[in-house]
């Protein structure tokens, strides 16, 4: 059994693909695949593992700010891609993990693959993706919002942080930063389990 493979003997790690996994390796020092499945596991397999069924209630206030999109990008969905609740909208969707995309999208790394790839769109959706990033690499936040083509960027965070501490709606002061160096104006909505940010681009 390769490193590679032994990264993914987990349940949610088995689906990630190869090209990123190799990439985030690369970035350790050590090769303990016990720690790096660790990390994966506590960074992509908390959010990933379970199937989530976001409310047409949550997009519908979500469009009520961007206006009814025709175009809508899905970056990190997860299973979420099969739970698309407006079959009159162009969606399209990414994951880095293939169970994930299926035939509805295809694999993309955020962290590394060419942006100019990705299709322009009307609203661009990074629900529950973001902090996820920020453990592997600080502040590329910014770097995703800013290649982003779209009119609307909605990225949503869980109410607990990565390390299980309850979020108020005024929190991710990190991210309200960002957006401040970027000049992004932006409204917030606290909606079921997740808050979230409807930023405008253009």
């Amino acid at each position: 059994m390769d490193f590679i493979e032994k990264v993914k003997n987990k349940k949610e790690l088995r689906d990630l693909d190869d090209a990123f996994l190799r990439r985030i390796i690369e970035g350790y020092k050590t090769k303990d695949f016990k720690k790096i499945r660790k990390d994966l596991r506590r960074v992509y397999g908390m959010f990933k593992s379970v199937k989530h069924k976001r409310s047409k209630e949550a997009y519908e206030m979500i469009f009520r700010i961007t206006g009814r999109p025709k175009s809508v990008l899905d970056l990190g969905c997860g299973y979420s891609s099969g739970y698309f609740p407006f079959e009159d909208i162009k969606y399209y969707c990414t994951d880095i993990g293939y169970g994930y995309v299926k035939e509805r999208g295809f694999i993309f790394d955020l962290l590394s693959d060419d942006y100019m790839k990705l299709p322009r769109v009307d609203v661009v959706l990074l629900f529950k993706v973001l902090e996820s990033l920020e453990y592997f690499k600080r502040n590329v936040s910014k770097e995703v919002i800013r290649k982003l083509r779209c009119r609307y960027v909605v990225v949503s965070f869980d109410k607990k942080s990565l390390s299980g501490r309850e979020i108020r709606k005024k929190g991710r002061s990190w991210f309200r930063r960002i957006l401040g160096e970027l000049n992004l104006n932006y409204e917030v909505l606290d909606y079921g389990d997740e808050i979230f940010f409807v930023i405008k681009k253009s």
